[in-house]
């Protein structure tokens, strides 16, 4: 199976996935850490500020990210992580910056 697609056109979908509570983009946040395209997949590597997440939450997150790619024909795979010291850093930086303590 040959992919019809490139990290491109998944970064630029995916980055149209609001926070649900910050006005700003997954991506923008950096918790779209890693986009992998392989044979038939898509692997979306999502870095959480926490380690523990509510499952609403984490839930809601990982299906808005599907859903933004659901016309690729390709199984879609969303691994999550804790953000690092320096990522979440950032995090609070942009939260901060945009009005959202």
């Amino acid at each position: 199976m040959t992919n019809n697609f490139s990290e491109q056109y998944i970064r630029r979908e995916i980055g149209n996935v609001m926070h649900p509570t910050i006005n700003c983009s997954l991506v923008e946040l950096g918790i779209v850490k890693n986009i992998q395209i392989k044979p038939g997949r898509v692997i979306i590597t999502m870095a959480l500020p926490f380690a523990v997440v509510p499952d609403s939450i984490k839930d809601y997150l990982v299906e808005s990210l599907r859903e933004s790619i659901e016309e690729v024909e390709a199984v879609v795979e969303i691994i999550t992580v804790a953000m690092t010291k320096e990522e979440l850093k950032r995090f609070f930086a942009l939260k901060k910056e945009l009005g959202k303590s």
